[in-house]
């Protein structure tokens, strides 16, 4: 059932990759400080999601040939 949602590009892959992505940057930064929430966690994890999701978008758009990328 997980390997159908990652089988292609699609939309509800990309939203389950930036929620899982997400969730495990809350959880570095929160193990990296010592086990204490801090008022900036969240908007770190958020860019870093988003950085990640940004970096799959590329390759993605670049496996398929719209950009002539090579990696």
């Amino acid at each position: 059932m997980i390997t159908n949602i990652f089988k292609r590009f699609t939309i509800r892959g990309t939203i389950v990759c930036f929620f899982l992505s997400l969730l495990a940057n809350i959880f570095n930064l929160f193990c990296r400080v010592g086990g204490s929430f801090y008022g900036e966690i969240f908007i770190e994890a958020f860019i870093l999601s988003l950085n990640i999701i940004l970096f799959i978008v590329i390759i993605s758009f670049s496996e398929t040939r719209r950009f002539n990328l090579r990696f």
